[in-house]
């Protein structure tokens, strides 16, 4: 890893995970991963509420409720 400071306008997040990189990766495109721990607890995220377009100048857009009352 290194320290770089991001462009203006650009997000970098970093964490570790023990799982394979290729699901880890998956987990990040995939809605239908990214249903299943997207948000707080308290929170989901329905499937068809999920966009993902990684390629640049695609999208990345998520709807969460909440689930005490919708």
């Amino acid at each position: 890893m290194t320290d770089q400071v991001p462009d203006a306008g650009e997000l970098t997040y970093t964490r570790v995970f023990d799982a394979p990189r290729e699901l880890v990766f998956r987990c990040m495109l995939e809605p239908e991963h990214l249903t299943h721990f997207w948000g707080p607890a308290g929170v989901s995220t329905p499937l068809e509420m999920i966009k993902v377009d990684a390629r640049p100048g695609g999208v990345f857009e998520t709807v969460m409720v909440n689930d005490s009352d919708g």
